[in-house]
């Protein structure tokens, strides 16, 4: 890798600032299981924060990097996303990065929403329904795909950037 390129070394920093942002969402996990704890889980305000819960990271993702090209981990790890073309990142572009996740985890939420409803924890309802199970796999190949084509790219792209037509630098 040239001196040029260094600028697309962008593996440990944006491991780091994916567990960063993780660590944002995590109270979310504990703030859930005091809703579910607390009422009923038929309520229709559990089940409407049970899929904010689910989509929340991607729009967190979808926002802040339609809006700057960073998230908060990025912004602290000092990596940007921006177009292939140069220039700031559009919301669409940030929202086409992020559409694989946002699928599976809409559709994880709405399968697992029978089995809470029925009664299961919210942090295990999907190992009860068999086709949510197949989604998860499916999210985690996703994971293992774009890191794969993270790794054999040029400019250290993962799959979500080709889709969105990114690449993320160090600023």
């Amino acid at each position: 890798m040239t001196s040029t390129d260094h600028q697309y070394d962008t593996f440990w920093p944006r491991f780091w600032a994916l567990l960063v942002d993780g660590l944002l969402f995590f109270p979310l996990m504990f703030l859930e299981d005091f809703i579910y704890e607390g009422n009923n889980s038929k309520n229709l305000v559990f089940g409407v924060y049970f899929l904010f819960s689910a989509v929340s990271y991607s729009l967190y993702r979808i926002v802040m990097h339609g809006k700057y090209g960073q998230t908060l981990g990025k912004m602290l790890l000092k990596v940007k996303a921006r177009s292939i073309h140069g220039g700031s990142m559009s919301y669409r572009q940030a929202l086409l990065r992020e559409i694989v996740p946002l699928g599976f985890s809409v559709v994880i939420a709405l399968l697992s929403a029978s089995a809470i409803y029925s009664g299961a924890a919210p942090h295990n309802a999907y190992e009860l329904i068999p086709i949510a199970q197949w989604f998860d796999w499916g999210a985690t190949l996703w994971v293992v795909i774009d890191i794969m084509t993270f790794f054999s790219s040029y400019q250290c792209r993962a799959l979500h950037d080709f889709i969105g037509k990114t690449v993320v630098y160090r600023i």
